[in-house]
């Protein structure tokens, strides 16, 4: 992961394992602020990757309509 740190401008996220328990696995997101960890629920990590995927398509200049940001 040395080679992300290169885009300090793109959020950072990461996605780790909750140990315990009988049920599902459960998962602690968390997001790179400032060089700080903080962490995130899952609405806020998925909210992100839709942003991110939307701009990364041309959604920002207007290519895309279907979805507004």
């Amino acid at each position: 992961m040395n080679s992300v740190r290169n885009f300090s401008s793109i959020p950072q996220l990461r996605c780790r394992p909750v140990s315990g328990g009988r049920s599902a696995a459960a998962f602690s997101y968390e997001l790179n602020v400032q060089g700080r960890w903080q962490g995130i629920n899952h609405t806020v990590a998925r909210n992100l990757w839709e942003t991110l995927g939307f701009l990364a398509q041309g959604g920002r200049d207007g290519k895309r309509t279907d979805r507004a940001v």
